[in-house]
């Protein structure tokens, strides 16, 4: 419940931004796009670095001062209208985001392994659902003031944090905490995750066509920003209902095989969209792209809860938070580029090659440490 509390309130506020600072404030879209790309850099990249703090210093204590920064942060978009000054508030928000989730997915991590998928899958249920209420809500706020979303946002994040405080730890401290040093060792000479890390640089790249190629394709097949909505709303719904879907499939496959069938799907969404230029067929593709995206999502959370112990899991989670700024980076360029610079089906056919690239390198993945590892432990115990 904590986490839907927590996407939810999120999504009452990042929405608004954009338009809060072009429109109310007036900044220019070089001011604006540094406020909105600090966020995501600072919410990602330092993840690295906090992720071996949070298994040295413990978690919880993490989470904590990670909601206060955000409700310190996005209370400050509220008071505060100096680009300087706002600046800081979205560094802010950004670093409370880089203390909490390496901490909270650590906490995950260290739940029993036959529980470990469906946790995973209800936090990504959980984050679908904080996208479709979230904007809503905060667009009913908005009639009290534009600055309302982001005074509620705030009051959500300090509302969790006396909550953490009252629960307490969510797991049992392991007895040695290891160094923040044995902790990268622990990752870096991690063959397994390593590997893993550079494939999912990849699916990141389509992931970010979310945000990136797929607004611009509504808005060129639609001719209104009303049908940009649209998307991110069947985005949201369909990633709210397809929990059976991935619940079963979870029960027939193996979370490796569950992974690939994920991205394929994803790279099919993508790569469909030029067949027909039609609104319906739009959608449709994104229904595909989704139905990839809910299954892909948890699949490489729980992959990546199992590459550690009860003492590492936010180490793991920090460090692969950097293929999440890679690949976004890298599909946010390539995408801008792809859709400026390529007209028809040119930027959807090389999303699919990344696609089939991205079912290739997991394919590969599987056979050399998944498939091989099963077969010498049967020759060890015959």
């Amino acid at each position: 419940m904590s986490q839907l509390l927590m996407n939810m309130a999120a999504f009452v506020a990042t929405p608004f931004i954009t338009i809060y600072l072009g429109k109310n404030l007036r900044f220019s879209p070089a001011e604006v796009g540094t406020i909105v790309s600090a966020m995501m850099v600072s919410g990602r990249l330092l993840q690295i670095l906090t992720g071996p703090i949070a298994d040295r210093v413990g978690g919880h204590s993490m989470m904590i001062a990670g909601l206060l920064l955000r409700a310190a942060g996005f209370a400050g978009f509220a008071f505060l209208t100096g680009w300087w000054e706002l600046l800081f508030m979205t560094l802010l928000a950004g670093v409370g985001d880089a203390l909490y989730e390496p901490s909270v997915n650590g906490t995950f991590a260290a739940q029993p392994a036959e529980i470990r998928p469906r946790v995973f899958m209800l936090r990504n249920q959980f984050l679908n659902i904080g996208v479709v209420i979230g904007p809503m809500l905060g667009a009913a706020l908005v009639g009290y003031g534009i600055r309302a979303p982001f005074l509620s946002a705030a009051a959500c994040f300090v509302a969790l944090c006396v909550l953490l405080a009252v629960v307490g730890p969510l797991v049992e401290s392991p007895e040695r905490r290891p160094s923040v040093l044995e902790n990268y060792r622990a990752a870096l000479r991690h063959r397994p995750f390593l590997a893993f890390w550079g494939v999912m640089v990849l699916w990141w790249m389509l992931f970010s066509q979310l945000f990136v190629s797929l607004p611009v394709k509504a808005l060129e097949i639609g001719g209104s920003e009303r049908w940009v909505s649209t998307v991110f709303l069947v985005n949201g719904v369909i990633g709210t209902l397809a929990i059976l879907l991935v619940h079963r499939l979870n029960e027939r496959l193996p979370v490796h095989r569950s992974l690939l069938v994920g991205i394929v799907l994803a790279g099919l969404g993508l790569g469909f969209v030029p067949l027909f230029p039609a609104m319906g067929w739009l959608l449709a593709c994104v229904l595909i792209y989704t139905l990839g995206e809910s299954i892909t999502q948890p699949c490489a959370d729980v992959m990546v809860a199992g590459f550690a112990d009860a003492r590492t899991g936010a180490t793991f989670f920090g460090l692969y938070s950097g293929s999440y700024a890679l690949g976004v980076t890298l599909g946010n360029y390539l995408g801008s580029w792809l859709v400026l610079r390529l007209t028809g089906a040119g930027p959807w056919l090389v999303y699919g090659a990344i696609g089939a690239l991205g079912a290739l390198g997991v394919t590969l993945y599987n056979r050399r440490f998944i498939d091989a590892a099963k077969a010498e432990r049967a020759l060890a115990h015959p």
